[in-house]
């Protein structure tokens, strides 16, 4: 079989790349073939490790086993790993090359990746790397733009004190707010290359404010002709806009969604505000099915098992199942779809399974699919004394 890594981080194998969030840093991700049937040899390496550590510069040598484990140990990183199996123990003939990617998320708000060099579609298979990068560009487009304009003042105090609304001031060359001090706004942020005031409050070119230590500026609207640049937190604590003349804020909770109506309600909502969720909304629902097990007996064993997630659903299921009885050189292949229904009272049923292959050297062999409760199973049946080795890939799809 052509390779195929699976990824398991303890939470169960995942046919392809992975992502842990970066409270997970540190959590060790086995990899292995997906089938190694006809496989002889094996050759793991790493491509790339942006935000490399002590265990990953230099990136290690290839490895040869069935299965490797890396451990991600730094937030943001990506480890692209390749796999490529082989048709002879000599590792001569190549069977197949698998390319997969182990990422770990910085911590919120900007929770990105940094790409490994040579990646192409293992972050998104349908746009690569284009996904995470728009994504990316729009987040800092959002800090760079969250200004505006005025004229404030601003002022260095010992303890929060606001300032006068109609105080100007404008600073012409670099700002500099140095330690873990605070800059706080109430108004708008404005930097202006060219403004025309000589007062007594406009400050000089190469003239610098510098704020030290802990100190918390407030200012009411600041107008800058240069850079501003904050060692600290920058916050804006302007108050929201009042309501439209004449409305008061409401403070029923929000509606959902149903008839449409033009309302008679005189008060205005908060901008904040969260309508509850509505769990009519139609919802589709995708799930991975893996599954390996062994048979010795003609007795119906289950290989995979489907727990449906709610009444009034319609759900697809498409499995692949190999099996093999190595001593015999004998296999089976058994591609098969399979509709089902959950009713409104909980009710499963089996509407329709289609074999679209069905291989088997021995007639006696055979997959099931049978209703346990809210639950589907998909079962191999071997034969009395033969050891079978059976292995599951497919899909669940369920809408309603």
């Amino acid at each position: 079989m052509a390779a195929l890594i699976v990824m398991d981080d303890g939470g169960g194998p995942v046919v392809g790349s992975i992502t842990l969030l970066g409270a997970n840093v540190g959590t060790p991700v086995l990899c292995a073939n997906f089938d190694d049937t006809g496989v002889l040899a094996w050759r793991w390496e790493l491509i790339d490790v942006p935000e490399p550590t002590v265990t990953y510069n230099p990136i290690p040598p290839p490895t040869f086993g069935s299965s490797e484990t890396f451990t991600p140990d730094v937030k943001g990183q990506t480890i692209l790993v390749r796999l490529t199996t082989y048709s002879d123990v000599g590792a001569n003939v190549i069977d197949g090359v698998d390319q997969k990617a182990i990422r770990v998320r910085f911590d919120p708000p900007f929770d990105w990746v940094i790409p490994a060099a040579h990646e192409k579609i293992e972050s998104d298979v349908l746009r690569g790397w284009a996904t995470d990068v728009n994504r990316i560009l729009r987040e800092l487009n959002a800090v760079a733009v969250g200004g505006g304009g005025g004229g404030g003042a601003l002022t260095l105090v010992d303890s929060p004190k606001r300032i006068p609304e109609k105080a100007a001031m404008v600073v012409m060359d670099p700002p500099v707010v140095t330690g873990a001090g605070e800059l706080k706004i109430e108004g708008q942020l404005v930097n202006a290359r060219r403004f025309p005031n000589d007062s007594a409050q406009y400050v000089p070119p190469r003239g610098h404010r510098v704020i030290q230590q802990n100190d918390v500026m407030f200012y009411t609207d600041l107008t800058v002709d240069g850079d501003l640049t904050v060692d600290g937190d920058l916050e804006d604590i302007s108050p929201p806009p009042p309501p439209p003349p004449g409305l008061a804020l409401g403070s029923a909770l929000p509606l959902a969604d149903g008839v449409a109506a033009v309302g008679v309600a005189v008060t205005a909502s908060h901008e904040d505000h969260v309508h509850p969720a509505d769990t009519r909304i139609p919802q589709l629902h995708d799930t991975t099915l893996v599954g390996t097990v062994q048979t010795t007996n003609a007795t119906p064993t289950t290989i995979a098992t489907y727990a449906t997630l709610a009444n009034d659903r319609v759900i697809a299921m498409k499995v692949t199942v190999i099996g093999i009885f190595a001593s015999s050189n004998a296999v089976a292949h058994f591609v098969a779809e399979v509709t089902l229904r959950r009713d409104s009272v909980g009710n499963v049923s089996i509407l329709e399974d289609l074999f679209l292959k069905n291989y088997k050297d021995n007639p006696a062999w055979d997959i099931q699919f049978n209703v346990v409760g809210q639950s589907v199973t998909v079962d191999v049946v071997g034969d009395v004394g033969e050891t079978l080795e059976w292995r599951l890939i497919g899909g669940v799809s369920e809408h309603g």
